[in-house]
């Protein structure tokens, strides 16, 4: 394979990926001002619910974007026939999608703690 058809391969693939580095980041931004959102302390407690109703769907569906790509990234890994060129980007992809995968852990725990917070707060009357 010529250089060039690597080279205009690899532009097409760094196109692809900043696109959907793009979407999972604007999802992370929708999700960082719900958040805000809910330190208003003139919302009431239904209106806080339905803030985090809508953070639990934009986590699902950033969570199913990233495993989506996560497995086709995993396939290709682990096909034998993946040139070399090619296999380093991929597991580069790989560990990065991997991380994303944890951190998408720790904000389904972040906002189960946002939920007892709230839940407490509308139960106790604080």
């Amino acid at each position: 394979m010529s250089t060039v058809v690597i080279d205009q391969d690899y532009n097409k693939l760094f196109s692809i990926i900043s696109k959907k580095d793009s979407e999972y980041a604007e999802l992370i931004t929708r999700i960082v001002e719900s958040t805000d959102k809910l330190s208003d302390s003139e919302l009431s407690v239904k209106d806080r619910y339905s803030i985090i109703v809508s953070i639990e769907f934009l986590l699902v569906r950033l969570r199913i974007l990233i495993t989506s790509e996560h497995m086709n990234v995993k396939s290709i890994v682990m096909n034998s026939q993946t040139p070399p060129y090619w296999l380093s980007v991929f597991k580069n992809r790989d560990s990065l999608l991997t991380s994303h995968q944890q951190r998408l852990i720790e904000l389904r725990d972040d906002l189960t703690i946002l939920q007892k917070v709230i839940y407490t707060q509308s139960t106790y009357k604080f």
